[in-house]
Parts: structure tokens; sequence; C-alpha cells
């Protein structure tokens, strides 16, 4: 898969594109930080798509390796702890520059892909259901690892 043999690009590539909604190829729903929060820790979720702040997310390199930012909090989508195992929570936190807040979006599969873990970011379960969080998970090209 393209994302885990991306390598990092230097910080002079990085431009800055958005905002953009990213909707569950599974669910349908959009990916948003948890009741609208501007804090640190804060979970990613799924939920009814509805246009707001915190449904809408900047990209700093949206052809490669790059930070994808919360337009509600300004703060960065990270896994939480700096994870590298199935099943990690995604949260948002005051972008750093680390490996872990670091994403990769294949066009031809949906996938967002985390530099840090080489692993794919998903919905638990394949749930359909509002306020069911985002973890991360093997890539394996599932619909609830698409994102559009």
């Amino acid at each position: 898969m393209i994302m885990v043999t991306a390598s990092a690009p230097s910080a002079s590539a990085a431009t800055s594109a958005g905002p953009f909604t990213w909707r569950n190829g599974n669910s349908g729903l959009c990916l948003e930080i948890w009741g609208d929060s501007t804090e640190n820790g804060a979970s990613a979720n799924q939920w009814e798509c509805n246009g707001s702040a915190t449904q809408k997310w900047y990209s700093s390199n949206p052809s490669g390796w790059g930070t994808i930012v919360n337009a509600n909090s300004g703060k960065c989508l990270e896994i939480r702890g700096d994870s590298k195992a199935n099943g990690a929570g995604a949260n948002q936190w005051d972008c750093n520059g680390s490996d872990t807040q670091k994403w990769f979006w294949d066009w031809q599969t949906g996938n967002l892909g985390n530099l840090n873990s080489r692993r794919c970011l998903e919905i638990r379960g394949g749930s359909q259901q509002n306020g069911v969080v985002v973890t991360q998970w093997d890539c394996n090209r599932s619909p609830t690892q698409a994102w559009r």
C-alpha cells in the first residue's frame, strides 16, 4: 500500500488546503472531535455530517505526509500516546511535528495512514452509529477505513 512505503516530505513541500470534511466510506458519517472540544486529548469520533467546524479539517500536505488540523480547535489529529498498536484511539493535540500527527491519504483506497504506526484510521468495529470512536488498525482496504 502506498501509505506505508511513502517517505515524509521536507517541510518546504508542505502546503495548506481545506477545510475538508472526511466522510467514512462504511457509515457515511463525518470525522469530528467529540463534543466540539478544543482541549488536548479530546477523542475523534464519527457523527452525522452537519457542517460544523469540528467536522472540518485542514491538511498541511494533501498530496503527501502532512498534518490534519481541526478547524474548530486548531489542533492536530494524532494517535493517542504515539501508540503503534491496533485499536489505539485517535485524538487531537497541539501540533508538534511528531510522526504520530502525520497522515497520508491514499486517493485510490481512501485510506488515511499514520506515519508513526503505519496503520490506517478506521471506525471501531465498522459501526454506523453516531459517537463511535476512531481508532487505527492494520491497513486492509475495507470500507470502514475509507475516507472521502
